[in-house]
């Protein structure tokens, strides 16, 4: 694959100009609070994530020292491959079924915002804090 250098002027423009405008979209949702997420039919990308987002959940201790947040962690590592990550009753139920990592990869950008629901709920209604005032 040639790099930038061997590409014309214009061809290497036209390749900068998409790659700054991807990198603009994806700040706009940032900065919205849009979830970056993979399609339910990308099926190796959802499960990439999923690994990758659980094991980031794990990491915090919010989301670890709380059981009903972890609810929303678990199943994401479930299709992640992380069973390590989920509890075994939670495990024994998301194998009940077996069409469950089906259903996690539809649901995944409604478990994604819940989750980061639930922890903007509790910042809201804390109200200010000594560094944002």
């Amino acid at each position: 694959m040639p790099g930038l250098s061997q590409l014309s002027a214009a061809t290497t423009e036209h390749l900068v100009g998409l790659v700054l405008r991807l990198h603009n979209q994806l700040l706009d949702d940032i900065h919205q609070g849009n979830g970056i997420i993979p399609g339910a039919d990308e099926i190796a990308e959802c499960e990439s994530f999923a690994a990758g987002y659980a094991a980031a959940a794990a990491l915090d201790p919010l989301w670890v020292s709380n059981a009903e947040r972890w609810t929303f962690a678990s199943p994401v590592a479930y299709l992640g491959g992380r069973l390590d990550l989920v509890p075994d009753a939670m495990l024994e139920e998301l194998e009940s079924t077996s069409d469950t990592k089906d259903t996690v990869r539809r649901d995944l950008a409604g478990i994604v915002v819940a989750a980061r629901d639930s922890f903007d709920s509790p910042v809201k209604n804390r109200g200010p804090t000594r560094a944002s005032t």
